[in-house]
């Protein structure tokens, strides 16, 4: 999939309209130096991550040697930066790495990075707006099935609400069926215990009778060939 180009924010001016005026879609601005093999790599995922969420999101970027401003305020001391905004307030990113206001690495695809934006937009989205973070054509914050899978493999289904075994452990406690029951065998006497072995000594009724399947020496005598003297 071709990924369209970023557009860069010239200044610290625009960058405060640019957030001031969108009160729809979420801003995501990579913050760092696009000479930087690290920025390039999250600037190509960014931008992938921007046409898989285009009903949600923007991206753009801020190059940090031509706006400093931003440098001490976010602490951007990173080789790159990848911050969300929301109707101008920063959003916590729940990453690997626990929610940060931030994303400073990233993996080997833009998978992963979509769906931490997806899921932090759609709590925005859903607690200022009441609508559980869906887009206007109702699907999943206007993403394709792929975020929207990525996210759901992120859950884990036996945990929380998602468990399909909610409430109490049947077997825990009071409730297992189990519990205080004795062992039927526990104290029980071995009834083989210092049994003679029957067979001890005993002489073998086989031992010494030729076996009905071993071939015959008659047999065999009688199937020779004649020698030559016998001729």
């Amino acid at each position: 999939m071709a990924s369209r180009a970023l557009t860069v924010l010239p200044s610290a001016t625009i960058v405060d309209e640019t957030l001031l005026s969108e009160t729809d879609r979420a801003i995501v601005i990579r913050f760092g130096r696009a000479a930087d093999p690290h920025c390039q790599l999250a600037d190509e995922q960014l931008a992938e991550a921007a046409e898989e969420l285009v009903l949600v999101m923007h991206a753009f970027t801020v190059e940090l040697d031509e706006i400093p401003d931003f440098t001490a305020m976010y602490e951007l001391h990173d080789p790159f930066a990848i911050m969300c905004f929301y109707r101008n307030k920063p959003l916590l990113l729940e990453s690997g790495f626990g929610a940060e206001p931030k994303i400073t690495a990233l993996g080997a695809t833009s998978a992963e990075l979509i769906c931490v934006l997806a899921a932090s937009i759609r709590t925005a989205r859903g607690g200022e707006e009441g609508d559980g973070g869906r887009g206007e054509d109702g699907d999943l914050l206007g993403c394709s099935w792929v975020s929207a899978w990525a996210g759901v493999l992120q859950q884990n289904p036996f945990a929380g609400a998602n468990s399909p075994f909610p409430g109490a452990n049947p077997f825990a406690g009071a409730n297992n069926p189990f519990a205080g029951v004795g062992n039927p065998f526990a104290g029980a006497t071995n009834p083989f215990a210092g049994a003679t072995n029957p067979f001890a000594g005993a002489t073998n009724p086989f031992a010494g009778i030729r076996s009905p399947f071993a071939p015959s020496t008659e047999r065999g005598k009688a199937d020779a060939p004649a020698s030559a003297s016998s001729r």
